[in-house]
């Protein structure tokens, strides 16, 4: 596995140092391409694939303990085999709720770490210009970002969620700066 996957935007030597300080290296299956998200004060490795596979997902997860420095199974099908776990997407202050894109919809999930299976429930339907390429990223809020174009190599579009007791949720669309547009590769969250 490639440690600068698991940690985005660091050289692969520093990554990997990063990574087995807190006892990453010992992650139980080889995951090419997998998402890493800090769910429910543990970090949880979703997707990916072995070496070998080149680009075939599986739909298994994984969450690392630290306060007991181990790793555990969640689930297999935690997300649907074939599917690039990209999009999914957490912040801390969501306890255990997860966002992923699946077929032009967000979609949630509670109980990411428990022992029992969570489904995948849908929440909106994603504008069509934000469908393809899209990033996803949830904000200390609780509102859930998306980004993405109508097309490959189209302008990108910003839109929050908007999530009102007994209303739908809708979208809003929220300028990008000039020098923040362009294409987005991933998004995440850093509070520091």
């Amino acid at each position: 596995m490639g440690y600068n996957e698991l940690i985005p935007g660091l050289p692969e030597e520093v990554a990997r140092e990063c990574l087995i300080r807190v006892g990453f290296d010992q992650l139980p299956a080889e995951r090419d391409e997998p998402r890493g998200l800090c769910v429910d004060g543990k970090f949880l490795v979703v997707g990916g694939y072995p070496t070998p596979a080149q680009g075939r997902f599986v739909g298994s997860a994984e969450w690392f303990d630290p306060a007991t420095s181990t790793w555990s199974a969640v689930q297999e099908g935690f997300v649907d085999d074939g599917a690039c776990p990209r999009t999914c997407s957490s912040a801390p202050e969501a306890g255990d709720r997860m966002y992923m894109l699946r077929d032009g919809h967000l979609v949630a999930r509670h109980g990411a770490i428990s022992s029992s299976p969570a489904a995948w429930r849908p929440v909106a339907p994603v504008p069509e210009d934000a469908r393809t390429a899209a990033a996803v990223s949830v904000i200390p809020d609780g509102r859930v970002v998306v980004i993405g174009s109508d097309c490959h190599g189209g302008d990108q579009t910003v839109y929050t969620l908007r999530e009102e007791a007994g209303k739908p949720a809708s979208w809003a669309r929220a300028p990008a700066p000039p020098e923040f547009s362009g294409h987005v590769q991933a998004a995440c969250l850093l509070e520091i």
